[in-house]
């Protein structure tokens, strides 16, 4: 076990005297439990010994320090520094080296949580993979700042998100070999982004708002061919907007009836 959360039945037995119980039970009670598989019984497939689990996942209390200070830091983007300076106008006194220690101990808790949920996004078949930019203090340029990258992977049912200094296609492309992904990869129109992933197992999808900005630069050069390319690709945008929202499979079904046709057009 890696981590175990424990609800109020479970404080209120720990809290009670030795011998209460009729019985000593020879571990701490708690539930919400996640950390490695250990041994497996007969006849159990679909797991292997040593693989991250979650057995329950576990919610946050949302009033502890540690929820408080996870959700303010991660969740409301706030740096440690600022943190400490809100909490020690109401009187708590929380260094930053004390939220670090918090902050290290929480990943470490969570780490099956987040092996499982990379489990599950890259066995579904189908990606869109895409980068955020974001600010990164640089330590050769005291006050300034270079770029980095927050790698979004979403898949069917689920997001998982990878930092890295990076924004090279080298970044998502290691990371499906890693997970030796199989299936359909959607990505914008970044350089290298249409040939990522273990040769032969990946079927690169473009995005049409990127593909419509080529027709658009083409019209505003003057070009009359671009047009047609322009109205088409609207029609599949008035689709798509007709279908958002949907929650009972409609889309797929526009697609096909209204879609389709204009590709083969």
């Amino acid at each position: 076990v890696g981590g175990a959360g424990a609800c109020h039945s479970d404080l209120h037995l720990m809290e009670w005297p030795p011998g209460t119980m009729a019985f000593d039970a020879g571990f701490t009670l708690g539930h919400e439990n996640a950390g490695w598989v250990e041994q497996l019984g007969a006849g159990v497939e679909g797991i292997e010994v040593g693989e991250a689990v979650a057995v329950y996942g576990p919610w946050g209390c949302g009033r502890c320090r540690a929820c408080r200070l996870s959700a303010a830091h991660y969740c409301e983007h706030l740096p440690f520094y600022r943190i400490e300076q809100q909490l020690d106008r109401v009187g708590v006194d929380l260094p930053r080296n004390c939220q670090v220690s918090l902050m290290t101990q929480l990943d470490r808790l969570v780490d099956p949580l987040l092996a499982a949920l990379k489990k599950e996004v890259f066995a579904g078949g189908y990606l869109h993979v895409d980068p955020t930019p974001i600010d990164l203090c640089d330590p050769a340029r005291p006050g300034g700042t270079r770029e980095a990258a927050l790698w979004a992977y979403r898949g069917k049912s689920a997001v998982w998100f990878e930092y890295n200094a990076s924004k090279s296609p080298k970044v998502p492309d290691a990371t499906l070999r890693e997970m030796t992904f199989k299936g359909f990869c959607q990505t914008d129109g970044g350089a290298g982004l249409d040939a990522i992933g273990p040769p032969g197992q990946v079927v690169s999808l473009g995005c049409w708002a990127h593909a419509r900005r080529a027709f658009f630069e083409a019209l505003q050069a003057k070009d009359p061919r671009a047009r047609w390319y322009l109205d088409q690709i609207g029609k599949l945008f008035r689709v798509d907007r007709i279908a958002s929202g949907d929650r009972h499979g409609r889309k797929a079904r526009l697609r096909e009836r209204f879609s389709l046709p204009i590709f083969q057009a």
